[in-house]
């Protein structure tokens, strides 16, 4: 990575740390079962995500997204089957991709996972996993495909929780269209 780029991104996430403190963010524990990890959530989402939601579609793929996102298609390569968005999250330096991967569905599970839930993706049941290691927490929602498609998911890696995007994900999650 460019030295200069990196940089840049220690301190946009310092920057974005303080500002965040003095805005009043509200540290709490989140306890699910044996799962207890520290969240940092927003009081005032709106005044960093704009609450509107513009629809996204290709020819494999519908669904809805803030619209400070700036989803835009990634040359399938690797596990690609169909289809891959990078889902343009701003602030987001990590992973960010939606779409379709030859990757088995029963191998997809991270081994880090804090936290787990059964979901519906377009009618299909899935799982949705958040999982944490030391300097991340990642979003993972996954369902079965087609058999020609494989397994359609969406992942996202953040530095820190964020409940702002994950409650994004969620919405994003229940409105995919997959074809």
């Amino acid at each position: 990575m460019n030295k200069d780029i990196y940089w840049v991104m220690v301190i946009a996430l310092w920057g974005g740390f303080i500002i965040g403190s003095v805005l009043g963010y509200s540290v709490f524990y989140r306890k699910s079962g044996f799962i207890f990890s520290q969240v940092t959530e927003r009081a005032d989402s709106a005044h960093f995500y704009s609450s509107k939601l513009v629809t996204y579609e290709s020819e494999h793929i519908t669904f809805k997204h803030p619209d400070t996102w700036k989803p835009h298609p990634m040359n399938s390569s690797g596990g690609s089957l169909t289809e891959l968005v990078i889902l343009g999250i701003p602030g987001v330096f990590g992973d960010q991709v939606l779409g379709y991967s030859s990757a088995k569905y029963d191998e997809l599970k991270p081994h880090d996972v804090i936290y787990e839930e059964s979901i519906f993706i377009d009618g299909r049941s899935g799982m949705k996993w958040i999982s944490k290691g030391k300097d991340y927490i990642a979003y993972d929602y996954y369902t079965l495909a087609t058999e020609e498609q494989g397994v359609f998911g969406v992942h996202v890696r953040t530095a820190q929780e964020d409940k702002v995007i994950e409650q994004q994900l969620d919405e994003l999650v229940s409105t995919v269209k997959l074809r």
